[in-house]
């Protein structure tokens, strides 16, 4: 399997993930995963587009960031309560690979060095959306005021 977020690997260590993975399908609008449910894997997204959203109360949701093919979609398995903490839903219709946390964690288990690496990744996706769901924050509370003091707590 290749995808981008697999480079950081070495080909062994790419080849030991790639056989954990199974391949997924969703059909434009399809939930793949809601907001406080079980986190239990990731998804490597090999085509189409997907809207990862946070869920307001009354219903309402602010979209976070667009995720298209070579990008990682899920790092909520890696901590408890393990419980997602954004919503994704495909944009159009995705094909991606799905590794099972528990599939992973015990290849880490097995292979320190490929754990480590993983992490190193995880960490890369994680302040990226990190910065993205931070800029969003930023222009929210932009809007929602006009006083100068509460622009400058982003």
């Amino acid at each position: 399997m290749k995808h981008s977020f697999l480079t950081a690997l070495s080909p062994d260590q790419a080849d030991a993930v790639s056989l954990l993975a199974t391949e997924v399908r969703f059909a434009r609008g399809e939930s793949i995963f809601r907001q406080r449910e079980t986190a239990n894997g990731f998804y490597l997204i090999e085509t189409g587009e997907v809207s990862l959203e946070y869920e307001l109360p009354g219903k309402k949701t602010v979209l976070i960031q667009n995720l298209g093919p070579g990008e990682l979609l899920g790092l909520s398995w890696l901590f408890e309560p393990n419980r997602w903490e954004f919503s994704a839903t495909a944009a159009s219709a995705v094909t991606a690979k799905f590794l099972s946390a528990a599939d992973v964690r015990k290849q880490c288990e097995q292979d320190p060095k490929l754990g480590y690496k993983l992490m190193e990744a995880m960490a890369r996706v994680l302040t990226e959306r990190l910065q993205a769901t931070r800029h969003k924050l930023r222009v929210f509370v932009e809007r929602a005021s006009d006083d100068d003091e509460a622009r400058q707590v982003c």
